[in-house]
């Protein structure tokens, strides 16, 4: 596992806002992709499907953009402000090509029309975040991949809850409070959907792929993807044996990418997953345990020396 002790500052955080809320994936962009996140990965038998998986024509189109809330707005509207101070907005990618068929590899339902597109994925504040089951696989493969990098004995894992166990996952955001975020010190895109649960036709993807968290973790987490093919299906047992098949740690604009194409390859979204640690010294070494946000930048919650902030 590379990168283990990178640090991903300042340069990243502008990675996310200089994209200004639209990254448009090309051939060339996918061919980079695999070149560059999948072949040094554990899923170098993708490395074919990466290069192949646009046209000449083809392009995908992620979108990300947030709001502040409004504190005015009733307290189950969709854009009332939370105690975690996650802002308003969604984060979303689109295929448009003609020379393939995105449908026969997975992906959802086509709009048609003037800007015929395929939707892939889509999140917000109101997507269901990924269960605790879930969670803890993310958790263990995180540990391994720390364990091989330090030239560590194989962890013991921590046991996956049974699929149906947990029938909601554990986080910040599940306790009541009454303290907001700050607003933003940069101008953000504005979001063009409205905030509320994901479109049928758009499967959910990780919160750590939110708006709020690509801007304000960008430069403080580290995200992963797992190209296992697995994803987040917590009825399909075989996930709780499956290995995860983790990229390096990646810049957030690096995840939303090779989240986009991994869709087209895997045909389904891939779990991703962020995670905080509490600084310099704790960065890379072997935690204990794990804490579970919405959002990376909850002021109610924060990393320990042994325990980082897990965000799915």
């Amino acid at each position: 596992m590379q990168r283990l002790d990178f640090v991903p500052g300042q340069p990243a955080r502008d990675l996310v806002f200089d994209a200004n809320g639209h990254l448009t994936l090309d051939r060339d962009a996918a061919l980079a992709v695999a070149d560059d996140l999948v072949l040094p990965s554990a899923a170098t038998h993708l490395y074919q499907p990466f290069l192949a998986c646009l046209g000449p024509t083809d392009r995908v189109d992620v979108y990300f953009g947030a709001t502040d809330p409004d504190p005015a707005d009733a307290p189950a509207g969709r854009r009332r402000p939370l105690p975690s101070g996650e802002l308003v907005g969604h984060t979303w990618a689109q295929f448009r090509g003609a020379g393939v068929t995105p449908t026969s590899r997975g992906a959802s339902g086509t709009s048609g029309g003037d800007d015929a597109h395929t939707d892939l994925w889509e999140v917000g504040r109101a997507t269901t975040p990924a269960s605790d089951r879930q969670a803890t696989r993310a958790f263990n493969a995180l540990r391994d991949a720390i364990a091989a990098h330090r030239n560590l004995p194989a962890p013991l894992h921590i046991p996956v809850p049974a699929p149906g166990s947990s029938s909601s996952p554990t986080c910040a955001l599940c306790e009541p409070g009454e303290r907001h975020g700050s607003p933003p010190q940069q101008p953000l895109p504005q979001p063009s959907l409205p905030e509320g649960a994901p479109s049928p036709s758009r499967p959910p993807i990780s919160r750590a792929l939110s708006p709020s968290n690509l801007y304000f973790g960008s430069d403080v987490a580290w995200f992963f993807v797992d190209l296992s093919g697995s994803g987040g299906d917590d009825d399909n047992d075989a996930d709780s044996v499956q290995p995860m098949q983790l990229t390096r740690p990646l810049h957030a604009i690096e995840a939303l990418r090779l989240a986009a194409l991994a869709t087209l390859v895997l045909g389904r979204p891939p779990l991703v997953f962020a995670v905080r640690f509490a600084g310099a010294a704790a960065r890379g070494r072997m935690p204990e345990g794990f804490i579970r946000a919405h959002y990376i930048d909850d002021e109610r919650v924060a990393p320990t020396a042994d325990r980082p902030l897990l965000v799915l």
